[in-house]
């Protein structure tokens, strides 16, 4: 038999009737527990109205693992218990031979079978009243495939448009120095005394240049005649 992963059982519980009345001082709440592999029991709800016939309609499920799916020969176990007023008591049991279903799904298909008047066994061995349900294993869900995110190996797309552009990469930073040769040291510049000198000699030569006249006051300069000129204007008012 082959095992394609876990898969979940469904037993849909619809009513039992004619079950023996274990209670006698007060009506039984009857409900169910199932399970294929003991350690793994589920219930069902408490009927507390309809006592030997309980009405439950209401479905419980059982999972089943890649090692319950592949041995053949499991049973799929239904226990029927009332509660009173102090204790809770059993009525009887089902045992239901699961090598046909999961045959029919051993290829992952959901398979489905309904019991109704299934005989319910009691304890002694006898067979008293009897109980409607129905089993239905799920399909075998295959995962979905995962896409691969790997950040060391990327991929770069471009658009289905034919004038996709790739983007220019970034300019260099350029780092601009200062020429040493521009640089003014303390060698190169030449004193205060002395660069005073050379300024002085400059105004001495160019005024041995500028023309000199003579008057019958004497000689002098022509910045010197220009100032008397104007003061002899200034008198003459």
């Amino acid at each position: 038999m082959k095992a394609g992963g876990a898969r979940k059982l469904d037993i849909v519980l619809r009513s039992a009737a004619g079950l023996k009345k274990v209670h006698t001082t007060s009506r039984m709440a009857a409900y169910a527990v199932a399970w294929i592999e003991p350690s793994v029991r589920v219930p069902s709800p408490m009927d507390k109205r309809h006592g030997r016939n309980p009405v439950w309609d209401t479905t419980i499920s059982i999972t089943l693992d890649e090692l319950t799916l592949g041995r053949a020969g499991k049973n799929l176990h239904i226990e029927l218990l009332a509660r009173g007023l102090v204790s809770t008591t059993p009525v009887g049991f089902v045992r239901v031979d699961m090598t046909e279903l999961l045959l029919k799904g051993a290829q992952g298909a959901a398979v489905s079978a309904k019991f109704y008047d299934y005989p319910v066994t009691r304890r002694s061995g006898r067979q008293q009243g009897i109980i409607n349900f129905e089993l239905s294993l799920q399909a075998t869900v295959s995962p979905s495939p995962q896409k691969s995110t790997s950040e060391h190996d990327p991929q770069v797309v471009a658009p289905a448009s034919s004038n996709f552009i790739p983007s220019a990469p970034p300019l260099p930073q350029l780092t601009y120095e200062r020429d040493s040769s521009t640089r003014s040291t303390s060698s190169s510049r030449k004193p205060v005394s002395q660069r005073h000198r050379e300024i002085v000699s400059e105004d001495i030569r160019y005024g041995d240049v500028a023309p000199k006249r003579s008057n019958s006051r004497g000689t002098y300069s022509a910045s010197t005649q220009e100032e008397h000129s104007l003061l002899d204007t200034y008198s003459y008012y």
